[in-house]
């Protein structure tokens, strides 16, 4: 198998012990690479070990595979976008959002950035191997974690990054 940076995998395996996450790979080394942007933080900046060591394979110590589809299947947390973001629009495309009557049950996350490759059509999901599928309801814009890996899919498909203000609706 061959990994390159930027590459979404599919984590089952990692030091030594069975888990189940999917990571961006980052920072590849000879023999390492850095998981980044995990669907379980926890192992956020974790190393794990390139296909060309013996320490890989599903019975060693890492083991992961090239994400497909899969991942959409996990269930999504509840998210809210407020109303705020057509007015964000006209300030270079930031999106700046006050919430002053916020309800205690939101909880603020950290700043999320989207895609917008023309008015009203956005990234819906990007692939390893640069192929993009766009949505026009910017609820299912494909959300990112860390601007840089935004920017990187806003050239290629020349859009803009737009920076999005979201919260967790508490049950």
């Amino acid at each position: 198998m061959k990994f390159e940076a930027g590459d979404r995998v599919h984590v089952t395996r990692l030091d030594g012990e069975k888990v189940d996450f999917y990571a961006t790979l980052c920072d590849m080394r000879k023999t390492t690479v850095r998981l980044t942007n995990c669907t379980k933080s926890r192992y956020d900046n974790s190393r794990v070990y390139l296909p060309n060591c013996v320490s890989f394979w599903k019975i060693k110590t890492d083991y992961y595979t090239l994400a497909t589809d899969e991942e959409d299947m996990d269930k999504p947390e509840r998210q809210s976008i407020t109303k705020a973001y057509n007015k964000a629009r006209l300030k270079n495309y930031e999106v700046i959002e006050i919430m002053q009557d916020a309800p205690d049950d939101k909880i603020e996350l950290d700043n999320h950035y989207i895609i917008e490759v023309k008015e009203g059509l956005y990234v819906r999901n990007a692939t390893s191997n640069y192929f993009f599928k766009f949505t026009k309801d910017i609820n299912k814009a494909d959300v990112y974690e860390y601007e840089n890996a935004a920017l990187k899919h806003a050239e290629i498909v020349d859009g803009r990054v737009l920076n999005l203000k979201r919260y967790v609706e508490v049950e």
